[in-house]
């Protein structure tokens, strides 16, 4: 694992006292990122299911015809297709839930470090 060099981000560690750290702007940067591929598979796969529909409807609504191979595989196919669709319809809208815990967990942390170090100022002022 490498060390992110401070200059990238803002590690919140209340001046050294902090056993852990987060690169907050890093983490929102990435859980953007997270978002927006969840966005891009979200619209390819919209693409892709209206195609695999209109294939499906032309064989016959996805009744098994043809030669050997073809009926093996759309018996089969039959079987995972809508197992498989509900899958993927449900990636996109995960990556989005991900993506937003993410975001969530950092505002969690901003917070948190700021009681912290309100608490750890005060704390310091009367040990003194």
């Amino acid at each position: 694992m490498n060390a992110i060099p401070p200059e990238l981000d803002v590690a919140i560690n209340l001046g050294g006292l902090g056993d852990i750290d987060m690169y907050t702007g890093m983490t929102v940067d990435a859980m953007d990122t997270l978002a927006r591929a969840g966005q891009t598979f979200n619209n390819q796969w919209k693409d892709l299911l209206g195609k695999i529909q209109a294939e499906e409807a032309a064989l016959s609504g996805g009744s098994v015809r043809g030669d050997m191979t073809s009926k093996a595989f759309r018996e089969n196919y039959n079987l995972v297709a809508p197992a498989l669709m509900a899958g993927a319809d449900g990636l996109g809208p995960m990556f989005d839930q991900t993506a937003q815990a993410g975001r969530n967990a950092v505002a969690i942390y901003l917070e948190m470090d700021g009681r912290v170090a309100t608490a750890l100022r005060i704390a310091n002022r009367t040990w003194l």
